[in-house]
C-alpha cells in the first residue's frame, strides 16, 4: 500500500523508531509460516541443558528453547533433576522471541488428567440442565404473558 504524503514534517519519526517499527515488521513477514505452529505439540530431543533452561531441537529440525519455569509444574531448581541431554520430550509451541527463536513448554504439551477430563464432563451436564430449566421458565412465563 503507498501513501501521497502531503506534509512529511508530520511524519517524521526518529531513526530509532523507524528501526524498530521495520525490524518488526521484517521480524513478522520473516516468521510467517512458524506462525502456524503456535499451539501445536511437537517431538524433540534435549540438546543442551542451561541454568536456566533446556535447548530443544525438533523433530523439524528446528532449535528452541524451553524455559526453567515451562519444564514442570512444580518448582524447579534444577533443570538436571527433570531433564537429561538426548533424552526424547513433547514440547508445545508457545511463539517466538524478538530475535525469531521459538519458545518451547514441555509443561503444556502433557495430555490433561483423567480427572480433569471427568471435571468437565460434569461441569457440561449441570450446564446443560441449567440451560434447560432456564428455557422451561421463559417459556411458561411467556405463555403467562400473553
Amino acid at each position: 500500500m503507498f501513501f501521497e504524503l502531503t506534509n512529511k514534517t508530520e511524519f517524521d519519526l526518529p531513526l530509532f523508531l523507524k528501526y524498530n517499527t521495520l525490524q518488526s515488521i521484517l521480524f513478522v513477514w520473516r516468521n510467517a509460516e512458524n506462525m502456524s505452529e503456535i499451539g501445536s505439540i511437537i517431538k524433540g530431543k534435549v540438546q543442551k541443558i542451561l541454568p536456566r533452561g533446556a535447548i530443544v531441537i525438533l523433530e523439524n529440525g528446528k532449535r528452541g528453547f524451553v524455559h526453567v519455569s515451562e519444564i514442570a509444574d512444580g518448582f524447579v531448581e534444577r533443570v538436571e533433576d527433570f531433564l537429561k541431554e538426548g533424552e526424547s520430550v513433547n514440547c508445545r509451541v508457545l511463539g517466538y522471541d524478538e530475535r525469531g527463536r521459538m519458545e518451547l513448554s514441555i509443561k503444556r504439551a502433557k495430555e490433561s488428567s483423567p480427572l480433569l477430563e471427568e471435571k468437565l464432563r460434569q461441569f457440561r451436564k449441570q450446564s446443560e440442565e441449567r440451560l434447560a430449566s432456564l428455557k422451561k421458565k421463559r417459556e411458561t412465563n411467556g405463555r403467562g404473558r400473553r
